[in-house]
C-alpha cells in the first residue's frame, strides 16, 4: 500500500521540479506517520483481541469455580441443618426418656453431630487474577467489586469458633461416653472421602446392644458439662448454616452476573 502511495507521490512531484523536493520530502514524512499509526491499529487491535480471549477464559473458570462454590455450600449448609435437628432429638432422649426407633443410627450420629468439617471456597482463578495483575482486565467496576466483595469475605473467625466447639466441646464427652468396641467398628467403616454428611447420616454399624445404649445415656446424664456444650452446638448449627446460606446467596449473585457479563460481551 505505501509503495503504491509513493510510485504517485513521486510522479506529481517529477512534473514539478522546483519543489518537487520539498514535495517528496514531506510525502515521505507523511507515508512514514501514516504507516505507523496503521502499524499502532493494528497491534491495539490485537491487544484488545487478546484481551478479550484472557478475560473470557478467566470468566469462565470464575463461572466454574461458584458453580462448584454453590453446589459445596449447599452440602454443607444441608448438613449443619440436619445436625442442628439431630441434636434437638438428643436433648429429648437424653432428658425426656424419647424412645429411639433406629439404636444403631442414634450412635453413630450422637458421635456425627460433634464432628466438622470446613467448607473451602475455590480460589485459585482470583490467586491467579491478583498474582498476575490481570484482575484489571475486566474494565467494569461494578463487577470487579462483586468479585472482590465475595473473595473478601472469609469469615474464618467463625469456623475457628465453630470447629473448636464442636471437636474440644461436645466431641470428647461423646467419646467417652460411647464404648470402645463401637468406635473400632465405627472406623473400620469410615469413609476416607469424607462430605460433610458422611461422619454420621449413612454409616452403619452392626448393632448396638440395650446395655451399651444404657451406659451411654447414664454417661450423658451425669457429665454436668454436657448439657452446655450439647445447647451451644445446637445454636451453633444453626449459625453455621445461615452464614453459609448468605455466602451460597452471594456466589449465586455473581454467578448470575457474571454470567450476564460474558453473555453481553461475546
Amino acid at each position: 500500500m505505501i509503495p503504491f502511495f509513493r510510485k504517485i507521490r513521486k510522479k506529481t512531484a517529477d512534473d514539478n521540479r522546483p519543489i518537487k523536493y520539498a514535495r517528496y520530502a514531506i510525502g515521505e514524512i507523511v507515508l512514514v506517520v501514516i504507516g505507523i499509526l496503521i502499524a499502532l491499529q493494528i497491534n491495539t487491535w490485537n491487544e484488545d483481541r487478546k484481551s478479550k480471549k484472557a478475560t473470557m477464559v478467566y470468566m469462565d473458570r470464575l463461572i466454574d469455580d461458584l458453580k462448584s462454590d454453590t453446589l459445596m455450600l449447599s452440602d454443607h449448609i444441608a448438613s449443619a441443618v440436619l445436625k442442628n435437628q439431630f441434636c434437638k432429638k438428643v436433648k429429648k432422649v437424653v432428658h425426656h426418656n424419647e424412645i429411639i426407633q433406629d439404636t444403631n443410627a442414634f450412635v453413630i450420629q450422637l458421635q456425627g453431630v460433634g464432628r466438622a468439617l470446613r467448607p473451602a471456597v475455590s480460589t485459585n482463578t482470583i490467586d491467579d487474577l491478583k498474582s498476575t495483575g490481570n484482575l484489571k482486565l475486566v474494565k467494569e467496576i461494578e463487577i470487579t467489586n462483586s468479585i472482590r466483595n465475595y473473595y473478601n469475605f472469609s469469615p474464618e473467625w467463625w469456623f475457628e469458633q465453630y470447629t473448636d466447639q464442636l471437636v474440644n466441646g461436645y466431641l470428647p464427652i461423646v467419646v467417652d461416653a460411647i464404648p470402645m468396641h463401637i468406635h473400632e467398628e465405627i472406623l473400620s467403616r469410615e469413609n476416607i472421602q469424607l462430605t460433610p454428611t458422611a461422619g454420621y447420616v449413612g454409616k452403619k454399624i452392626s448393632h448396638v446392644n440395650a446395655e451399651d445404649l444404657e451406659a451411654i445415656l447414664t454417661y450423658l446424664r451425669a457429665d454436668e458439662n454436657f448439657d452446655f456444650q450439647l445447647k451451644r452446638i445446637t445454636r451453633s448449627h444453626l449459625v453455621h448454616a445461615r452464614l453459609l446460606t448468605g455466602l451460597k446467596d452471594n456466589a449465586v449473585s455473581l454467578l448470575n452476573d457474571l454470567e450476564q457479563w460474558k453473555a453481553l460481551k461475546e
